[in-house]
């Protein structure tokens, strides 16, 4: 199975919600899971 990168364009207005959704998806280092959820909701807040 081949694959391949689809890239779209998404309008200015989107730039911060793209901006958290990779803060929020990045990696994080591993250690306390309940704190590393806590760390995300509150970025996502």
């Amino acid at each position: 199975m081949d694959r391949r990168i689809i890239r779209v364009e998404l309008p200015p207005a989107h730039a911060g919600v793209t901006a958290a959704l990779r803060k929020a998806f990045a990696a994080v280092p591993h250690g306390n899971d309940d704190r590393q959820f806590d760390d995300l909701l509150s970025r996502l807040g």
